[in-house]
């Protein structure tokens, strides 16, 4: 997989999840229930599991019982809804890290631990081209849930093998016998900041993540890592990213913009996520309806890393960490480069806004040039990038305008 430079490129495409939604409802009621009644009478079983499930999710997660799917109302709830939003969300995230699957050709050797359904898999699968020779190799401690997910992805690529193994992934013996050689895509989606649960040893997570790129990681290799987009799923990723980064034996490839250290590692208040748009599809909407939830946008943290030295920053290349503010005349966004975290700060009535700050969402890459003063701002130094004059009065001036999280963008 060959990164895209191209800024413009970065974070444009919603996820196009073809045929999977309609299998994973398939699959759900061929496996739960009910078989007959079609998308209305499928919602009404299974929206009161969603919901529950939802909750737990946006609490503490460290709280979820160990092997949660194995209760098949909760393996139904997963699969029918949660595998949807996560497969759309390993798609932004590969998307955002400028890595195109659809151009893909040859074998591609996924490693999925703590796949649940394959959700992470299935993101990549709807992902590649026809031309890809996909090998998914699924770990997870329920192995029903395993099974799910094999049989959605069967029906959505019947050519790809698929190996699954059922065991705790947090042991290392289990480690060693399931799995062989070097894979060239290592996916871990919502399984770090669940770390705690169910491991003998007390290794961290940045120390088994570690240990897994080292043994399994092909040459060229790319890991994807994605949590919720809650303080606790952030700081787990930074503390693999800090643990990781002095290394020197992978590349980050984002969120982060070439900065040495997170600017946001430590911070008691501040965590880094992402907010993409998507397109709903039709039972992910209904779902929303019936539960009172409104998933218009997708929020997650990641981290992409590719095998191989990190490579020099691009100048002026920062990533979107903060929504617009507005203060009177004053507008803020925050980004973060090489620099840390910075505050791309203008006044509106000499300046107008940059359009590479007006319509981007959380989590978008930009270019913008500009120079970097520190400011004091009350006992805090803050680093404010003024944009370049190429937007000064004398150009026809873009009115101040949010980003509405529901508008689709093109690609």
């Amino acid at each position: 997989m060959q990164r895209d430079e191209t800024p413009s490129a970065v974070g444009r495409n919603a996820p196009d999840l073809g045929r999977l939604p309609d299998l994973i409802q398939a699959v759900v009621a061929e496996r739960y229930g009910p078989a007959i009644g079609g998308m209305g009478a499928l919602i009404s079983r299974h929206a009161a599991a969603i919901h529950n499930l939802s909750a737990r999710f946006t609490s503490d997660r460290e709280d979820l019982p160990a092997g949660y799917l194995a209760a098949p109302p909760a393996r139904a709830a997963y699969l029918l809804y949660f595998a949807t939003t996560g497969a759309a969300t390993v798609q932004h995230a590969l998307s955002l890290a400028g890595l195109p699957l659809r151009d893909h050709v040859g074998p591609l050797r996924v490693l999925d631990i703590g796949a649940g359904p394959l959700t992470a898999s299935l993101g990549v699968a709807t992902a590649l081209g026809p031309q890809a020779q996909l090998e998914v190799t699924g770990l997870d401690g329920v192995r029903q849930a395993l099974e799910d997910g094999a049989e959605v992805l069967r029906r959505l690529r019947p050519e790809a093998k698929i190996i699954l193994h059922d065991g705790n992934i947090r042991e290392g013996r289990f480690l060693q016998r399931a799995l062989r050689g070097r894979y060239d895509l290592i996916l871990m989606a919502n399984v770090l900041n669940e770390w705690s649960l169910g491991g003998k040893k007390k290794v961290t997570a940045g120390e088994s993540v570690a240990q897994l790129l080292n043994d399994h990681l092909a040459e060229n290799g790319v890991v994807v890592l994605v949590e919720p987009a809650t303080r606790h799923g952030s700081h787990t990723l930074i503390d693999v990213r800090e643990h990781l980064a002095p290394l020197q034996r992978w590349s980050i490839v984002a969120p982060c913009a070439g900065a040495a250290e997170c600017p946001l590692a430590g911070s008691r208040k501040d965590w880094c996520f992402t907010d993409q748009p998507w397109q709903r599809p039709r039972h992910i909407e209904a779902i929303d309806r019936a539960i009172r939830h409104e998933r218009a946008t997708l929020k997650f943290s990641y981290l992409v890393l590719r095998a191989g030295p990190p490579q020099p920053p691009v100048r002026h290349r920062y990533r979107i960490i903060g929504g617009p503010m507005r203060d009177g005349a004053t507008y803020r966004r925050y980004l973060c480069g090489k620099e840390g975290r910075v505050s791309a700060t203008l006044n509106v009535e000499e300046f107008a806004i940059p359009r590479e700050l007006l319509n981007a969402f959380r989590g978008d890459e930009v270019q913008l040039a500009g120079a970097i003063q520190k400011v004091q701002r009350g006992r805090a130094t803050e680093q404010v990038l003024v944009p370049e004059g190429l937007f000064k009065d004398s150009r026809p001036r873009v009115p101040f305008r949010p980003p509405s999280p529901q508008r689709p963008r093109n690609g």
